[in-house]
Order: C-alpha cells, then sequence, then structure tokens
C-alpha cells in the first residue's frame, strides 16, 4: 500500500490515548506539527515536539551515497526499500534521533522504546501507558520476530532477497542497552555503506547480526513470538509488541 501524507495524519490520532511521556521528530516543513500539538493537548506536561532539518542529521547526509549504491546496475530493486534513497535514510534516522533523545533524557526515565507514528492505527481507542513486555530481560532490546532468523544469510541476499526478521516499528530496551544499540548500529551502517550496501532499517538490522563483525558490538535480542499469520490484525507478528507493551490507564 502507497502511503500518503493523509494516512499518517490520520495515524497519529492514536498518540491521543499514549499516556506515556513522548519525544516527536518533525521535519522542519511539515505541516503535521500542529496537528500533533491538538492530539496531544492535553498532555503537555510529558509532549515534547522537536523540528529538526534533514541537513542536520548523518542519516539524511549520507543520501548522495545511498542515490549511488541504489543506482547500480546490478543492484536489488525493492519498493520502496531500495528504490528511493530518502526512504531508507528516513528508516535509519530513527537511530539518530533516538540517540540525541538518550542523552538529554528531558523526562528523565530508564527505559526508551521508538514507535512509528503509524504504530497503533488499527488498536488504540482508549487511553494506555506503553509498559515493559512480560519477561522483559534488562540486558537484551525487545523486538517482535517477523520470521525466524537464518544465519546463513548473508547482507547481500538480505537486502536482495527483502527477508525480514524482526519488526521495529516499536522496540524497547533499557537507556544503556539502547544507547549501544544506537551507536553499533550507526557504525555499522558506515561498515555497509563502504561495501555498497543500504536498504530500510530492518533488513539492515538482520544484516548486522548475520555479520560476525558488525553483531559483536550490538545488545542481544530479544525476541517476541507469535503464532498469529493474519497480517491486518491488530495484534499480528508485525504489531505483537504494542499488545505485549499496552496497559489500560
Amino acid at each position: 500500500m502507497k502511503r500518503t501524507p493523509t494516512n499518517y495524519s490520520n495515524w497519529m490520532a492514536s498518540f491521543r490515548y499514549i499516556r506515556n511521556p513522548v519525544v516527536a521528530f518533525f521535519d522542519v516543513d511539515t505541516p503535521f506539527v500542529r496537528r500533533f500539538r491538538r492530539i496531544r493537548k492535553d498532555l503537555k506536561s510529558v509532549t515534547e515536539i522537536r523540528q529538526i532539518g534533514r541537513d542536520k542529521l548523518w542519516t539524511f547526509r549520507i543520501l548522495p551515497n545511498v542515490s549511488r549504491i541504489f543506482r547500480s546496475p546490478d543492484y536489488p530493486l525493492i519498493y520502496p526499500n531500495t528504490f528511493r534513497a530518502e526512504y531508507a535514510c528516513v528508516s535509519s534516522s530513527r537511530f539518530e534521533l533516538l540517540g540525541y533523545v538518550i542523552e538529554d533524557n528531558p523526562f528523565k526515565t530508564k527505559y526508551f522504546a521508538w514507535l512509528d507514528i503509524g504504530y497503533f492505527r488499527r488498536r488504540l481507542d482508549k487511553p494506555v501507558t506503553v509498559d515493559l513486555p512480560l519477561n522483559f530481560q534488562k540486558t537484551k532490546i525487545a523486538f517482535a520476530e517477523i520470521e525466524p532468523r537464518i544465519e546463513t544469510l548473508t547482507a547481500t541476499d538480505i537486502i536482495g532477497d527483502n527477508v525480514n526478521w524482526v519488526a521495529a516499528g516499536l522496540f524497547v530496551a533499557h537507556y544503556k542497552v539502547m544507547a549501544q544499540f544506537v551507536s553499533g548500529y550507526l557504525a555499522n551502517l558506515r561498515y555497509f555503506l563502504v561495501r555498497g550496501l543500504m536498504s530500510a532499517e530492518q533488513q539492515m538490522i538482520y544484516a548486522m547480526f548475520n555479520t560476525n563483525i558488525t553483531r559483536e558490538i550490538l545488545p542481544e535480542i530479544q525476541l517476541y513470538r507469535s503464532t498469529n499469520t493474519k497480517k491486518r490484525d491488530p495484534c499480528s507478528k508485525w504489531f505483537l509488541l504494542g499488545c505485549l507493551c499496552t496497559r489500560p490507564d
């Protein structure tokens, strides 16, 4: 499905129900900021909105390099992951943005989660708190598993076949573990860029854990698995972690 600005505008309405502190990032020239402020108007004390230009982010300054990689005649063309360099860059920018929030920690919290703007689009209709999932291990970062990891796949295999291992719309970790994951991801992205490899964040995470030299600097992932194969189900494997982490407020 091609996503439109109207989709994102509608999806962000779910944030009126999230009682946790939220730091929301927007581009400098987006019309969505005013709408997001209205959505969070009753939660002003636990809401921080940050507008940041793409030119300020390393994950966008690499755009020319990513474009060159994607224009290579033999590079796999997969929409949108390797079709639009901007898409690949924005998908990895979440880790750079998380790094900024962890560093200044405006709400003095021990745990951090990344949450895509449309993650809860099919589910929330009443107030909830996003909490730690059951049996969470403090030394690991929690992801929902999409498909079992195949350790023999190379980074080229993963990108070329567009294989998914974990869902990156929501992930949770202690701030120290999240900081390690963020710094490791960005360092590893440089490693793959030099070797002419790039895709969306889910494929890059898979590639990093399937490559010995890049896996070594990342914390261990704690996987949450579901047998629900209905993709549009609000608690399918793509959205499992959200179901496990939300508590009625």
